[in-house]
């Protein structure tokens, strides 16, 4: 593929990302009419999951008495019949008990007409339960002791009320069955009984029973196609890595099945399993043809792909968007339109195999770990297909110019309204502009070596993180504290706002650039970056990094050549405003600000003016005056030394500084104090 061909094919995502993503239709899915941004792509991709989930608030992550214990191992056994839109279950739990003596297995199974739990045992033994609060509660016998383990079995049947609680019936274009699932965030607990937290990953085997000739797609490896004799087969799936509930997956159809194969730079072979309808196969080969691609590109820059043992998979369902279920995306039939305009989507998905099913948020409060990452992730594809001017357009696509809400961690105490308007941009797109921002604080080679290592660290590979932990890693490969950094950009809101001015005087042959910017913004406080500042001249241009931290600050540089322009921050590192304010203020500034004994006042005249500056305190008063005569044009500046006009010191406080200059009119604030 040329560049040309990798340039066009990105503008073409940007033009085309449709409105009904998270939609859950059938669809013979074409290039939509209506272009929206990446932002609002992602916006409906969150959605969508929340609407499966019909809003249910306030739900605790963990039910009392769940700390008690830790699932190691978890056995689906499963019916699924179309016909009837029915689902029989025996979910066998692995339990081991982290306290002294563990009476009582709590499992997370939501409370509906449709669902009835026909009973439990414990070591195969009939055990009492009850079932209520969304929860079963299963009667131990004798009380486990602390690193003793049971075998837990739950058998149930109904009709899961579907498609609202993420377990799906539906047909395919041709008429066909399908069925599907997706339990992001917390639905899994509608269609099986499982301790429904993040925080507690566990190998699984996953048997599902179903009418020939459906397939049935799950994850992990695929051990053996029982026939049964009754016109039924059962697929048994092993997934021998630890997994978290939500990423259970079940697909099934008929399918028509292709592959490909990754191969990684030792010569070890994975096979890559494409799982879609049979009347979208020309289309789907199309659009999966870059997807080991991008495998060894992720593989290069995040380390090898994390499920080697088993596959990787995407398997076709009728719903707008798509998953990350781990070794095997679901993704939406209305993508697969072989244009690959949705390549991008393709990249998401494959890239929570390392941001969120290797290493796993460990509450949703957290969640920006795994949608932020795999955001970034799509503009670090673009930045390797199509070059680093579209890697920055990719970021500046996913700024909300309207701002964020709320803050990067916990952006809402409910885990269901973190994927809702409003803060599903801020889990999505500002989770992304904080690792693109953190990649300038810290380098190229340490940004990435944090990546690397957050994905292999032993307390975080096949287990769970946080934020504090990523920040302590990042903090460990840079060297020094990143607090300033994360306080402002993870756990607080807003964005700088900045106003700068420049000037320049020619002195022995060189020229001092002065740079002076404000931080406008109100309710945020101050932020500390680093900005790159581009100085154009002439002919050809050059750049410098300033360390901006403070409401208001003056840099100056020496340059061989005279400057025509200066553009803050020109590639969009920072998550900003920035507005050049060349002829708005005469006076550029005052340094220090607050100040003990003596302050610059910093001011530039272009030509030939009668120029009056004057202190004033906050009644209005007049303080002293400091200029009252004509000035040539260059850069001028003015001392106060907290004195009035009879040379008295004044009290410390707030006081304003007037310049007239040709009879035009310009305030500056002063803080004095002790």
């Amino acid at each position: 593929m040329s560049n040309g061909d990798l340039r066009r094919r990105f503008l073409l995502v940007m033009a085309l990302l449709p409105m009904w993503l998270h939609l859950p239709v059938i669809v013979n899915a074409a290039p939509p009419s209506m272009p929206v941004s990446p932002s609002e792509c992602h916006r409906m991709l969150g959605q969508g999951k929340v609407g499966l989930a019909r809003g249910l608030a306030d739900r605790p992550t963990l039910k009392s008495g769940q700390a008690a214990f830790d699932v190691l191992h978890y056995d689906l056994v499963l019916r699924v019949d179309p016909a009837d839109e029915s689902l029989v279950g025996d979910i066998g739990i692995h339990v081991a008990s982290v306290i002294a003596s563990l009476d009582s297995v709590v499992l997370d199974f939501v409370v509906r007409p449709e669902m009835t739990v026909d009973s439990a045992s414990v070591d195969g033994q009939a055990a009492g339960f009850r079932w209520g609060d969304d929860a079963v509660r299963i009667a131990m016998p004798a009380g486990l002791a602390a690193g003793e383990s049971s075998w837990v079995r739950v058998w149930y049947h109904g009709q899961p009320e579907t498609p609202t609680v993420g377990f799906g019936f539906g047909v395919t274009p041709r008429g066909h069955p399908t069925i599907w699932t997706l339990s992001e965030p917390e639905m899994a607990r509608f269609w099986w009984p499982c301790k429904d937290a993040p925080s507690d990953k566990a190998t699984a085997t996953i048997s599902i029973r179903v009418p020939e000739p459906l397939m049935a797609v799950s994850n992990g490896l695929l051990l053996e196609i029982e026939s049964l004799g009754d016109g039924t087969r059962t697929w048994h799936w092993s997934e021998t890595y630890p997994i978290a509930t939500y990423l259970v997956s079940l697909a099934i159809c008929e399918y028509d099945v292709f592959e490909d194969s990754y191969v990684t730079t030792s010569g070890d072979s994975m096979p890559v399993i494409y799982y879609v309808y049979p009347e979208h196969r020309s289309r789907a080969e199309r659009d999966f043809r870059f997807t080991v691609d991008m495998i060894e590109f992720y593989a290069s820059v995040f380390g090898e792909y994390p499920f080697l043992r088993e596959k990787y998979g995407m398997a076709e369902f009728p719903w707008g968007g798509a998953m990350e279920h781990q070794t095997v995306t679901s993704y939406g039939s209305p993508l697969i339109t072989g244009t690959n305009i949705y390549d991008w989507i393709i990249a998401h998905e494959l890239a929570h195999q390392w941001w969120g099913d290797l290493v796993t948020l460990e509450t949703w409060d957290d969640i920006w770990l795994n949608e932020g990452f795999a955001v970034y992730s799509e503009a670090l594809w673009e930045e390797h297909i199509a070059g680093e001017g579209a890697y920055h357009a990719y970021m500046a696509a996913m700024d909300r110019k309207v701002g964020f809400s709320g803050t990067l961690y916990g952006p809402s105490a409910d885990p269901d309204s973190a994927f809702m308007v409003p803060y599903v941009y801020t889990v999505y797109d500002k989770g992304a502009w904080v690792l693109h921002m953190l990649r300038h604080v810290v380098g190229d080679s340490v940004f990435f070596q944090i990546l690397r290592d957050y994905a292999s660290h032993t307390s975080h590979a096949y287990r769970t993180a946080n934020t504090v932990q990523f920040q302590a890693l990042a903090e460990d490969h840079h060297g020094r504290s990143l607090d300033w950094f994360f306080t402002k950009w993870v756990y607080g809101t807003g964005r700088p706002e900045y106003e700068y001015r420049w000037t320049t005087r020619t002195t022995g042959g060189q020229h001092l650039l002065m740079l002076h910017i404000d931080q406008v913004q109100t309710a945020s406080g101050v932020f500390e970056m680093p900005l790159d500042v581009a100085v154009e001249f002439a002919s050809g241009e050059t750049t410098f990094v300033v360390v901006d931290s403070l409401e208001c600050q003056d840099f100056e540089v020496v340059l061989e050549k005279r400057p025509v322009a200066v553009v803050l921050d020109p590639e969009g590192w920072v998550l900003k405003r920035a507005v050049e304010r060349p002829e708005r203020f005469a006076l550029y500034g005052v340094c220090p600000n607050p100040f003990h004994e003596t302050t610059r006042v910093v001011y530039d005249l272009h030509t030939t003016q009668a120029v009056e500056f004057t202190i004033y305190d906050v009644t209005g008063r007049r303080v002293t005056n400091l200029v009252d005569h004509v000035m040539s044009p260059g850069h001028h500046e003015v001392v106060w030394d907290g004195g009035n006009d009879r040379g008295e010191r004044v009290a410390p406080g707030v006081y304003f500084g007037k310049l007239i200059v040709g009879g035009r009119e310009n305030r500056i604030r002063l803080v004095l104090i002790r």
